[in-house]
């Protein structure tokens, strides 16, 4: 069998002898998983869980990814929620495709949406515990959002790699993959090229590779390429999310899909990655701009909000919120709150025309404000909480196209050997991906690549 490797500088094409003469130690597993996230994690210990072999490959010298920078949450529609009327499978379907605006498959959406339920349910067998009672987060639509017991994402990371630990994966950490390796004759991905504790290494895949890496939030030459607006902007991405690999798939033919479209949320300051920050839930927040004035219903979808924020010019802008809000956010991130309090990154105000006086702004147009969201039951008890809004990238949304089963896509048919999962996948939320909505893609479709693998070889 003949094979070539493709090497992520100028993605030249060598055939493996040649390289092979040149003594490069060379390594064989059943799967090899490139990503050390929730994603690579689900997907390395699902194939384990099928008894096969598995190395998985991160490039950094920890694991987590983004799982490690993202609120946590994860969307899924339970039995409990359905038997009680209160969400469906059709319904959150519908809302990923609206959300999406036409960029994204339908039939990969269905699976997805159908998926994420079971996939809940997997994590709690893994040892995840999540509060009982689902939320409606930022940019979310629906409570369906269940928090984990533990901060932000780091519960996925600690109990997926424990897990992959006990079960026998192969993790290895500072291991960047370089290139793929497939077969000269049928084009079938076969392996990996990685430089691994400073050397450079071929690792062989008997039945798959799983992409797991991520996006590119972090890389502002690829941002400079598929959307400009957005290159000089803060990013509240991890520094590993360079997207090296989407362009190593598409090299081996992988059809890449709305690589231009970024979302942004509210972050902390510009020149900081610090999470000082208040609409963790849209229903009990405001939004207003520096005259004080909402300009934007909060409860709306993220990209709607990042896009009435620039479409009006706003120059300062601030969220808002009471006590009540502030008692029901993590203790995690209730501490970087008060912390902002002494760094000038919040306030705090017991009345709203004190809130004002500090923000400096104008206090009847903010009175104004925070009297729409009175008449719902919000902002109703001070002392009155304040943060600073600047819009920063948090997750990109194009990459590779997959399949229903998680196989990534050429030009006219899947890529024999190459699976996809979490931030790599390009046309599942198109223009707009829902609040909750990260984590759950990476481990649905971690498992469906798990299953498809074992059912493919």
């Amino acid at each position: 069998m003949k094979r070539r490797l493709l090497l992520q500088s100028g993605l030249m094409c060598l055939p493996l002898s040649a390289l092979a003469r040149g003594n490069l130690p060379q390594e064989y597993s059943d799967v090899i998983v490139v990503g050390g996230g929730s994603g690579g994690l689900t997907a390395a210990l699902s194939c384990r869980e099928y008894g096969l072999k598995v190395t998985l490959l991160e490039k950094m010298a920890f694991l987590g990814g983004d799982t490690l920078h993202s609120g946590g949450y994860f969307n899924a529609v339970t039995d409990e929620a359905v038997k009680r009327g209160e969400d469906s499978v059709e319904l959150f379907k519908q809302q990923i495709l609206k959300s999406a605006a036409g960029y994204a498959d339908e039939d990969v959406v269905s699976v997805y949406a159908a998926s994420c339920g079971a996939a809940l349910e997997w994590l709690k067998s893994q040892g995840m515990k999540f509060l009982p009672v689902p939320h409606l987060v930022y940019g979310g639509l629906w409570g369906r959002s269940y928090k984990p017991l533990q901060p932000s994402g780091t519960g996925y990371v600690q109990v997926l790699s424990n897990a992959c630990l006990r079960k026998g994966v192969d993790m290895r950490i500072s291991a960047a993959v370089t290139g793929l390796v497939t077969d000269d004759e049928t084009g079938r991905v076969v392996g990996v090229r990685v430089t691994y504790r400073g050397e450079r290494r071929l690792l062989f895949a008997n039945r798959g590779v799983v992409l797991a890496s991520g996006g590119f939030g972090a890389n502002r030459q690829m941002l400079a390429q598929s959307s400009p607006l957005f290159a000089e902007m803060g990013s509240d991405s991890h520094p590993g999310a360079t997207g090296e690999m989407i362009y190593i798939a598409s090299s081996v033919g992988a059809h890449l899909r709305n690589m231009e479209f970024i979302e942004c949320v509210p972050g902390g300051i510009e020149e900081s990655s610090e999470q000082v920050r208040l609409d963790y839930d849209p229903t009990v927040v405001m939004l207003v701009d520096e005259n004080g004035n909402r300009f934007v219903e909060e409860t709306s979808p993220r990209s709607e909000i990042f896009s009435a924020y620039r479409s009006k010019n706003i120059r300062r802008c601030f969220t808002i919120a009471d006590s009540d809000a502030v008692e029901r956010i993590g203790l995690a991130r209730r501490k970087s709150l008060y912390r902002g309090l002494y760094s000038g990154r919040s306030w705090r105000c017991e009345t709203l025309e004190a809130l004002a006086e500090a923000l400096q702004v104008n206090p009847d147009h903010l009175i104004a404000s925070a009297a729409e969201l009175q008449e719902r039951g919000v902002l109703n008890k001070p002392p009155y909480w304040a943060v600073r809004v600047f819009f920063k990238i948090h997750t990109t949304l194009g990459g590779v196209a997959i399949d229903t089963k998680a196989r990534v896509l050429g030009a006219h048919r899947a890529i024999s050997g190459l699976y996809a999962c979490g931030q790599m996948i390009g046309n599942l939320h198109g223009k707009n991906r829902l609040g909750g909505n990260g984590i759950n893609s990476a481990v649905c479709f971690g498992r469906i690549a798990a299953e498809s693998i074992l059912k493919d070889s």
